[in-house]
């Protein structure tokens, strides 16, 4: 059977969406990507993966790195391209189709972004005030109010967070329990912070087991009936911090990164 790029790629953008579960957005984005790839390779007379080799990839990142104005695509973007080469590559390796390995598609360096300097206790203290007085509904504001919670008096990351589940949270001994690798880190937490989350967890009477899930405001504060989008990501606590940030008066950008390398408060020595 002869496998094409176009079908090879459709098969792959229903797996994401159906068996990973991936949002959306993600299969939004995967299918641009892709389907890019499938466009220039067809100009190309590449048709089946059977005939991608390094040469093309190198082909492929110049054709799209210059756009047709003169400038450059950024290396970042350059790399979300490539980065969906790469998993496709790996699925067609996975279904024993011949293909290109997923490692010769190299990213390109990017220079790392400048982290912020840590969070101010003033500006700690303007972040919980804004969640207080956003106007926010119910559950939404007692799990912000948990997360921020988490973010300023742990180290954990926000994929770390979104991770957590309901049962990793130990308020009797309050402890966190976070996984990392194949080792399990406890994170103790200062009373305000049990105490947030408390209030949050005693407000939870569904049956999820994720720590912190999505409401929808469209249908008064009720769990999303989405079953794919139940668990928050990485990116939707990104604009959280961000939106109390703007609300807070903060003008530099605030990231999940900056609060978790916050500088102590009092209460926290």
């Amino acid at each position: 059977m002869r496998h094409t790029l176009d079908t090879l790629i459709d098969e792959y953008l229903s797996y994401i969406e159906v068996e990973k579960n991936r949002s959306d957005r993600t299969v939004r984005n995967y299918s641009h990507w892709l389907n890019r790839f499938a466009r220039w390779a067809a100009i190309q007379a590449i048709s089946t993966p059977a005939q991608i080799t390094t040469e093309t990839i190198k082909k492929y990142k110049i054709t799209i790195t210059h756009l047709p104005d003169g400038k450059r695509l950024q290396k970042n973007t350059l790399n979300y391209h490539l980065i969906a080469l790469r998993t496709f590559l790996a699925y067609l390796d996975k279904r024993g189709i011949t293909a290109l390995p997923k490692q010769k598609v190299v990213l390109s360096r990017t220079q790392p972004k400048e982290q912020g300097a840590p969070l101010a206790a003033a500006e700690a203290q303007r972040l919980s005030d804004a969640i207080v007085t956003s106007g926010e509904i119910g559950k939404i504001k007692k799990r912000d109010a948990a997360i921020f919670a988490l973010l300023l008096h742990t180290d954990l990351r926000v994929s770390e967070v979104v991770s957590l589940l309901r049962t990793d949270i130990r308020l009797h001994r309050r402890e966190c329990i976070c996984k990392r690798g194949a080792t399990y880190h406890i994170q103790i937490l200062p009373s305000d912070a049990c105490e947030t989350l408390r209030v949050y967890l005693d407000e939870r009477k569904d049956p999820y087991p994720a720590l912190f899930i999505r409401y929808d405001r469209a249908v008064g504060n009720r769990i999303t009936p989405n079953l794919r989008a139940i668990s928050l990501t990485p990116r939707s606590i990104q604009r959280i911090v961000s939106r109390y940030a703007r609300l807070a008066g903060i003008e530099r950008t605030i990231t999940p990164e900056v609060l978790r390398r916050k500088t102590l408060t009092e209460r926290d020595r």
